[in-house]
């Protein structure tokens, strides 16, 4: 009796033995797939990444091509500008040119 209770209990041992080692082996079965599963994820993340940067990227160039034709802006801006002033020292010049020529004549005729 005591032998077959060893036996017994023996036999209940290698059935969880083999439960679990079938289980494991399932386990292992399916990994490749989950692995591949993994891999399809990452490969769609990568993909999206790629994207994002190529996006990020043109904006960045659209922005610099701003700031340049905005600078080349600028610096024509400056141009008329500078002219501008110019032509108002000009005319401010002949304006006073203007304002003291009457006295200038009214010495000449008081000289003639």
């Amino acid at each position: 009796q005591s032998d077959g209770d060893g036996l017994q209990e023996q036999l209940a041992t290698a059935k969880e033995v083999e439960a679990e080692a079938s289980k494991a082996l399932d386990d292992l079965r399916e990994k490749p797939g989950q692995l591949q599963s993994d891999r399809d994820g990452l490969r769609e993340q990568l993909a999206t990444a790629k994207e994002a940067e190529a996006e990020a990227s043109k904006a960045l160039e659209e922005l610099s091509e701003k700031h340049g034709q905005l600078q080349s802006d600028g610096d024509g801006l400056q141009e008329q500008l500078a002219t501008a002033k110019e032509v108002e020292a000009e005319a401010s010049k002949a304006l006073d040119d203007l304002r003291e020529k009457p006295g200038q004549l009214q010495s000449d005729r008081d000289g003639l």
